[in-house]
This record gives C-alpha cells, sequence and structure tokens, in this order.
C-alpha cells in the first residue's frame, strides 16, 4: 500500500502571526547543502493545537552524503534560519528516490 500526495492541503504556512510559502523553504532547504536531492524536499505545517503551526521539513538526501546526513540536517537549519526567520520544529532525511513521483 502506498500514501499518494496529490497536492497541499494549503499553500501557505503560518508562524507567530507570519505568512511563509512552502516553495521559498524547500527552495532554500535545496540550495543548502550538496547532500539535498534537487526537487526532492517537502515543507509543511503541523498543527497540534489549533494554533499557528510547526515547520517541519522532509528531504531526500544523497547516497552520497548517507554518513554525513547530520551535518546535511545542520546546514538545512542553519540555511532556512538565516534565508526565511524560521526555525524548522523538525528536519527528517530519507534516502535517496524514496519519495515517488509522476511524470506529470
Amino acid at each position: 500500500d502506498y500514501l499518494y500526495i496529490c497536492g497541499r492541503h494549503k499553500d501557505l504556512i503560518i508562524v507567530n502571526g507570519e505568512n511563509f510559502y512552502p516553495q521559498d523553504i524547500e527552495s532554500t532547504a535545496q540550495n543548502a547543502s550538496e547532500g539535498v536531492r534537487p526537487g526532492c524536499v517537502a515543507a509543511f505545517s503541523r498543527h497540534d493545537h489549533g494554533d499557528d503551526g510547526n515547520v517541519e521539513l522532509v528531504f531526500e538526501v544523497r547516497k552520497s552524503h548517507y554518513e554525513n546526513a547530520d551535518e546535511t540536517i545542520d546546514q538545512i537549519r542553519k540555511k532556512v534560519i538565516d534565508n526565511n526567520g524560521i526555525a524548522l520544529s523538525r528536519i527528517v532525511a530519507i534516502k535517496e528516490r524514496t519519495i515517488l513521483k509522476t511524470t506529470s
């Protein structure tokens, strides 16, 4: 069984009353390290209490960087804070070619 994601529920992330576009965060993360596979990043918010969400990020780490995944995560965390002004509550590195995609 697979879970197919067709799009975003919301195309905006709100943190402390400020609006952020997930694509901006994803772009920053993608450019933060050579270890991030281009086009294989997802930023989203998780709402536990109905307030502003915690921003989380999932990315595919290149096979050549598996050993340095923690370093890649640190680079992403710093770059997103510097460029976007938000602290990610969780960053998850997953294996290369784990996110299934269609050609469309």
